[in-house]
């Protein structure tokens, strides 16, 4: 292999370093060469799939001055935790973070504010109702700076389940809302399920190009509708909404006719038309998941 170019040999053994069967130890010893590829690959796309490996993590790269530094900076994140493994997981992403990737403003890999700049910030986990830390979404959310940002549940797709709490809407929300340079947004299992009278506003996002929001409920068609028409969004290009629901999942699901209801109220007959064109061009409403019995079930994949 040390014929072949560069670029080949560091694609072929990013199939290697890559997880769940990840060889990095065995491939990186062959040769200094591909131990520096392997420390490249391994630490520009982080992935975690434990708390254990983020508290490792955490003692070995903690105090960059006095100890080892992380080797290179991280391009993507990915931290993948199932059950009870992400029981206060975000404190530890905070610590994380902020000790081991503490750089002034303007640094490479960060941006003006002293943000971890990410192609990709990837959260596969859930969050906890009664976690009495919860506002550490926020914390640790807000110490990255993505250019994509995806956070899916744990569990099997045909599997329908919360990942995204009501109780963590706000601080998401809130950590999102800072990410101007954000292009794509994906959101799964998620409840929209308000304590109050008003329900929860997207947040406002510039910058964002495309927006999927997967196994939702409780999302009232208005919030898609204020999100589409306003006119700090500009760049939107696609809203994809699949299993969407304006109540339970025993709720009517979300389809594209809801949303022109909505935004057509009061609205002129040209006026009228020219709103129905625009969500029909942007919004795509999908049923992908469905039951045996029960509930709205449909017959065709877009509604």
């Amino acid at each position: 292999m040390t014929s072949l170019p560069p670029e080949l040999v560091e694609e072929i053994l990013s199939h290697a370093v890559q997880p769940p069967n990840s060889r990095t130890s065995t491939v990186a010893r062959v040769s200094s060469s591909f131990l520096a590829i392997c420390q490249r690959l391994v630490y520009s796309h982080l992935h975690f799939t434990s708390r254990a490996q983020i508290t490792s993590f955490i003692s070995t790269y903690s105090n960059p001055d006095a100890g080892p530094r992380v080797p290179y900076c991280p391009r993507m994140f990915t931290v993948n935790l199932s059950g009870d493994e992400s029981h206060l997981v975000f404190c530890d992403l905070q610590l994380l973070l902020s000790r081991c990737f503490s750089q002034g403003k303007g640094d490479t890999g960060s941006d003006n504010e002293g943000r971890l700049c990410l192609d990709l910030l990837r959260l596969r986990l859930n969050s906890h109702a009664f976690d009495v830390q919860i506002m550490m979404i926020h914390q640790a959310l807000s110490l990255v700076h993505p250019t994509e940002f995806t956070w899916t549940g744990p569990d099997p797709p045909h599997h329908f389940s919360i990942a995204i709490v009501p109780q963590a809407i706000h601080h998401l929300f809130r950590a999102l809302s800072s990410y101007t340079k954000l292009l794509h947004l994906k959101l799964s299992h998620l409840s929209m399920r308000s304590a109050s009278a008003e329900p929860y506003t997207l947040p406002v996002i510039p910058s964002l190009e495309t927006l999927q929001l997967g196994q939702v409920i409780f999302l009232d068609p208005s919030v898609i509708v204020d999100f589409i028409f306003n006119p700090n969004h500009s760049r939107l290009q696609k809203v994809h909404l699949v299993d969407a629901y304006t109540e339970s999942i025993w709720g009517p699901r979300l389809r594209t006719a809801d949303l022109e209801n909505v935004a057509v109220e009061g609205l002129e007959e040209d006026a009228a038309a020219e709103t129905g064109r625009t969500i029909r061009y942007l919004v795509t409403c999908e049923a992908k998941t469905e039951r045996f019995e029960g509930g709205d079930r449909v017959q065709f994949a877009f509604i």
